[in-house]
Order: C-alpha cells, then sequence, then structure tokens
C-alpha cells in the first residue's frame, strides 16, 4: 500500500495514502509487531482518535487485540460463500475453494492475510499444475471473499492484488473430427453409444443429456422428424450424489431437432437399455442411475483406448463433444445466432466459447446428419 508521508506521535503513526485516505498503526504491546486499525480513515483526526484510544485501552488494561475476534479464512469464506443467492454459483465457490484455497490458507484470520501470502499462495498453486481456469476462479472468489472482509470493516484493505489473476482466459479446448466421434461411439460400452451421438450431434450438456427422459423425445406426425426437449439438468451435489435442476439459463429450455442417422440409433438403445414409461431416463449406468459420472467414465475409457484423450497438450472431457459439434457446425457455416439457439447459450460470447472457427434449427440438424454420413459410419 504506497503512502505519501508519515506523521509520528507519542503513540503511533499516521500515513497519509497514495489514495489520500489515513492509516493508524502502532505496536503491538507484547509482541512489538505493528498493528494497523482494521478500516482506513478519511481525515487524519480520526485516524489519531482511533489510536488514542488504543493507548487507553492499554494504559487501563483492557486492551483487547481487535484481530483476534476475526474468524479464520474458512469460517469466514464459508458464511459469505453460502450466502449468495444461486444454488449453483454456492457449489462452485466452495468447490474451488475448498480445493485450491482452504488448505493452505484456511487457517489464517482474515485480518491476517497479506498480499505476500496471497501472491505466495498463487504461485505455489500454478507451480503445482493446478489449471488455468481453475486457479483463476478460486483467485476471484478470494478476492470476493476479502472484499466483503473490508466492507464489514474486519481489515483495513483487500491484499489480492495480482492484476488480472481473477480473469485469466482457459486455452482453447480440444475437439475431434466425425470420425473420431464415430469410433469413440463404437469404442465406448455399447449402453454409452447413443449418449455420446447425442452429445456431440445435438450438442447437449453432458447434465442435459443425462436428465432425458422418453417423454422428452418427440416425433412430428405430419413430418416424420423426431426432436428432444431439454427442461432440466443433473447436477452434482458437494459431497457425492446427484439433484435435478434447472437449465444453466432461460435459454438452455429448448427444443432441438434430432439428425436423422440418430433417430433408429436412440430408438435400438431404448428398446435395451430404457424400461418403458414415459417417466425413465434414456441414458442410466448398470444400476439405474443416472448416467452423468458413469457415461463420462465409459467416455473417458474409449478416449484412452483410442489414444486420442489427449489432443494439443490438452486432456479430452465428456463437455468436449458439445464443443465439437459446435465447431462442425461453424465450419460448415452455421451463424452465431443459430449456433446461440442451438446450443441454448443465453449470449453469442457463450456460444462462440464452443467454435474456434470464424425455433427449429431444423436445417442444423441436416448438417449434422450430412456430417456423419461423410463418416461412411
Amino acid at each position: 500500500m504506497g503512502r505519501k508521508r508519515t506523521t509520528r506521535r507519542n503513540f503511533g503513526t499516521v500515513d497519509q495514502l497514495v489514495s489520500g485516505k489515513y492509516r493508524a498503526r502502532y505496536q503491538h504491546p507484547h509482541t512489538g509487531e505493528r498493528i494497523s486499525a482494521p478500516v482506513t480513515y478519511k481525515d487524519m483526526a480520526d485516524a489519531a482518535l482511533w489510536l488514542d484510544a488504543e493507548r487507553i485501552a492499554i494504559e487501563r488494561g483492557t486492551w483487547q487485540d481487535y484481530r483476534i475476534k476475526t474468524p479464520a479464512l474458512n469460517d469466514y469464506a464459508r458464511r459469505i460463500i453460502e450466502n449468495k443467492p444461486k444454488l449453483k454459483t454456492v457449489e462452485g465457490d466452495l468447490q474451488s475453494w475448498n480445493t485450491h484455497i482452504a488448505p493452505y490458507l484456511g487457517t489464517v484470520l482474515v485480518a491476517d492475510l497479506t498480499v505476500s501470502q496471497v501472491n505466495a499462495w498463487h504461485s505455489d498453486r500454478k507451480q503445482s499444475g493446478a489449471g488455468v481456469r481453475a486457479l483463476s476462479k478460486a483467485y476471484a472468489v478470494l478476492r470476493n471473499v476479502m472484499n466483503h472482509a473490508v466492507r464489514e470493516e474486519l481489515r483495513p484493505d483487500n491484499p489480492c492484488r495480482i492484476v488480472g489473476a481473477g480473469n485469466a482466459k482457459s486455452p482453447e479446448r480440444p475437439h475431434l473430427t466425425p470420425e473420431q466421434v464415430s469410433e469413440l461411439s463404437k469404442a465406448v460400452e455399447p449402453r454409452y453409444e447413443a449418449l455420446v451421438l447425442v452429445l456431440a450431434y445435438c450438442l447437449l450438456r453432458k447434465g442435459e443429456a443425462t436428465a432425458l427422459r422418453r417423454s422428452d423425445l418427440h416425433k412430428d406426425l405430419r413430418t416424420g422428424t423426431w426432436s428432444l426437449t431439454v427442461t432440466v439438468k443433473v447436477q452434482n451435489q458437494p459431497g457425492g450424489g446427484w439433484r435435478y435442476g434447472s437449465p444453466k439459463t432461460k435459454a438452455g429450455v429448448r427444443t432441438i431437432p434430432i439428425p436423422k442417422f440418430l433417430v433408429p440409433i436412440l430408438e435400438q438403445h431404448l428398446n435395451t437399455y430404457v424400461s418403458p414409461g414415459n417417466d425413465e431416463l434414456v441414458f442410466t449406468s448398470s444400476t439405474g442411475a443416472p448416467a452423468y459420472r458413469s457415461g463420462s467414465d465409459a467416455i473417458k475409457k474409449a478416449l484412452q483406448t483410442l489414444g486420442i484423450d489427449v489432443i494439443n497438450g490438452l486432456e479430452v472431457h465428456t463437455h468436449d463433444l458439445r464443443h465439437t459439434g459446435a465447431t462442425w457446425l461453424v465450419q460448415a457455416g452455421t451463424t452465431t445466432p443459430e449456433l446461440q439457439r442451438y446450443l441454448g447459450d443465453a449470449s453469442p460470447h457463450a456460444a462462440m466459447r464452443y467454435a474456434h472457427a470464424s425455433a427449429t434449427n431444423t436445417h442444423l440438424a441436416d448438417r449434422l446428419n450430412a456430417i456423419y454420413e461423410s463418416t461412411g459410419s
């Protein structure tokens, strides 16, 4: 924290900071360490009054280190995070906190966290191999928590000052060729073959695909075409298990045409793996649970078997199948608004994240169908 000048008093000092505000500091009466007031002041007189009050408390024997009253980062952060309005945000922030912050900074008192500690933590996590996006997310969570601490006057400043650390961009995600997706659908455990193709050719999120039920698949008797409707998604529960929730955005509730080649594959899948009844899940594990985890595990295993689990130095994830289909559509000339509706994204920027090539959308299903047929499968 830069300062312009320091005024020394009989007890303590008052620094005028570059911001124009004043910081009061004095030496701990027992350890000699320097203690700063929990807030900065607009006027020097207010800073001096705080010092006078601390001096009097020391002289009377009633002094207490205000920092001892502040909570540890773990306790404070969880209160701040759990009070956020969106459950999805709470879950994501808690996961980030528990994985990347709690084991390293969790026991530090809110008032004691320093700039050097934050910088060292960030550097250590980066060197240990934490992903760019994961570390950026964790830093943003920590910075937000410390902003709350400043507003609640638990400390005078925010020690998170690494420029751009909370806005780092993750590397461009890998995508597969149509031939590789075809090979993957044949290499994966048979009960997940249709899931692979739905993810890539209907561009669904994993949670959306594994929440589909029989009643979400529709046949237009007039045209004979099939479509699927997305209304819910499966979500991981912190600590294990899952629950059903709303799509990521309002735009996520949508109806998507199913490419023609995929219809008989889905019909065979339903006849083989899905019990009768409109409420039956389309994609499940062998135990009947949503295939959220089991499907991903099977796809990961098949990718490894084929030797395409790493592309351009990046591990291929199940979600990259959605990115793959989006890339194909853009390469086929699909516009951003068309892709946005098909993906169920709320903004053009979100839609274009999935495609690094420059209502009904039936023509898009036809394009995807042509892409599949080009593989000769």
